[in-house]
């Protein structure tokens, strides 16, 4: 019976390479806020909403307000076109809104768009959408490596009440 098997500086060399690709990995994919001198600022991040989203997103007519490496603010004008039945804002709408928020907080922390995927998103709805215009603050909640957990308020104004929040996890990809 014939067994192959690496020498010891083989298998040092081995490691050695492991340990690099590892620590390679790490540094160009993982999340570098210490590091990370990029900024993104409102203006910026609203081109690349309106040139990058889907239409029926943009159709939210979503307004980044803020971004910063902690997170994101964004607006969203309420109108017929969000509402169904009593004038109360669709939870689809706010969904989308969470999401959209918390993936700008992303680009935020990043200083730059990076490709994101929503691994999971739970929105509760605390009382009904009325009012004129709703606010989303999206914050960072923990930067890994790999996954992004993010979390979101949105409130009505001008009554200045929260009407639902959100968490999320994003995968970097």
């Amino acid at each position: 019976m014939s067994h192959s098997c690496l020498s010891h500086s083989d298998s040092v060399a081995l490691a050695y390479a492991l340990i690099w690709i590892i620590r390679s990995r790490h540094a160009t994919l993982g999340p570098t806020t210490q590091e990370n001198s990029m900024t993104l600022t409102p203006d910026q991040a609203q081109t690349i909403f309106d040139t990058a989203f889907a239409p029926w997103v943009r159709a939210l007519d979503l307004t980044i307000t803020d971004i910063s490496k902690n997170g994101a603010t964004l607006t969203m004008p309420i109108t017929p076109d969000l509402t169904r039945m009593g004038d109360v804002l669709s939870g689809q709408a706010l969904a989308a809104m969470a999401d959209t928020a918390m993936v700008f907080a992303c680009a935020g922390l990043f200083g730059q768009m990076k490709p994101v995927a929503t691994t999971n998103l739970e929105v509760q709805f605390l009382r009904a959408g009325l009012g004129d215009l709703v606010v989303c603050e999206a914050q960072i909640v923990k930067p890994g490596r790999n996954l992004i957990f993010t979390r979101a308020v949105m409130r009505a104004e001008p009554l200045g009440k929260d009407i639902a929040t959100a968490t999320a996890t994003f995968y970097l990809a």
